[in-house]
């Protein structure tokens, strides 16, 4: 299943992060600054 997580603002971005380590492809779609963000940094999750 391809999920796509539709503002990858803080709650979407958390949702994409738990989503990938269950082992789902998905998409997510940002704007403005946030799209930046990603592109330069990419997703990143603190916890180990």
């Amino acid at each position: 299943m391809r999920i796509l997580i539709y503002g990858a603002g803080v709650i979407g971005s958390l949702y994409a992060v738990l989503f990938s380590k269950a082992g789902y492809e998905f998409a997510a779609y940002a704007r403005s600054r946030r799209l930046q963000e990603l592109k330069t940094k990419g997703l990143l999750s603190n916890q180990h």
